[in-house]
């Protein structure tokens, strides 16, 4: 059994790459989407939790050997932290409800669907 946490970041993110990824669709001809002047950017913890089973290997007449794992893990929740390259955008209350509404949105969609299957083939070394 094994927990993680992990943190990442994102960005920068223009306006453009935002919608196509939402709409699937290409607004990177869009001048004033794409513009570097305005990008945001991404910061999230992850906590994850699971279970791994392995077995060890030793090569015959060597130091060396093999380990085999698999592994399940699932994302516990997450907490996610948006902002922009413009200060005054952060502070306007329709910008602070959109960046509480996309962490609830990440963290419900992660926390149903973020099953981590693992399959991990190390080479060890024995050292004494």
């Amino acid at each position: 059994m094994y927990g993680q946490y992990i943190h990442f970041s994102a960005g920068p993110i223009t306006p453009a790459d935002g919608l196509g990824i939402y709409f699937n669709r290409d607004f990177s001809g869009f001048n004033l989407l794409n513009s570097p002047a305005f990008v945001f950017n991404l910061q999230s913890n992850v906590w994850v939790t699971g279970l791994r089973v392995g077995r060890s290997f030793q090569f015959t007449d060597s130091r060396f050997g093999l380990n085999t794992e698999l592994g399940l893990g699932k994302i516990l929740t997450t907490k996610n932290t948006f902002s922009s390259n413009r200060s005054a955008v952060d502070a306007l209350g329709v910008t602070q409800r959109l960046y509480g509404n996309l962490d609830n949105e990440i963290d419900t969609k992660l926390r149903q669907y973020g099953y981590l299957p693992t399959l991990n083939i190390l080479l060890t070394y024995r050292l004494n």
